[in-house]
């Protein structure tokens, strides 16, 4: 996927010590190739890339997760250098915590950052301000 390339080396290119030593064809089999496509789901190693639908799930789940739910009707888009996170929050604390999340993710994942985030994220004041006349409480 464009944009999202991995810094580290590549799982392929493995020494035969790293392969436990039991040969070169071993990085290179299917069953081989399977198992780095399932470790890559599961985060447990890294990866050559991810597809922007197989990111965006893992962006919007760790956004969801570390913002407990205080953002409503989160989703993420991944469009080539571009990052769009929509939806809606109480405060602009729970904006701030739903970047930094997506940059520690994607950090974690060995991917750079995007080089535009784009954030679309309504923020709604839980407490509707009182109308004049009204005492504040």
């Amino acid at each position: 996927m464009e944009g999202f390339t991995e810094k580290k080396e590549l799982l392929g290119r493995s020494s035969r010590a790293d392969a436990g030593d039991r040969g070169p064809d071993l990085a290179s089999s299917p069953s081989a190739q399977s198992s780095a496509a399932e470790q890559e789901l599961t985060g447990t190693a890294p990866t050559a890339s991810w597809n922007a639908s197989e990111l965006e799930s893992r962006l919007t789940a760790s956004i969801a997760e570390r913002t407990r739910g205080r953002l409503q009707g989160l989703q993420v888009r991944v469009l080539g250098e571009r990052t769009v996170l929509s939806g809606m929050a109480g405060s602009y604390h729970t904006v701030q915590i739903a970047v930094a999340c997506m940059l520690e993710t994607l950090s974690e994942l060995d991917l750079d950052p995007p080089e535009q985030i784009d954030l679309n994220i309504e923020v709604v004041s839980q407490h509707a301000a009182p109308s004049r006349g009204q005492p504040l409480r």
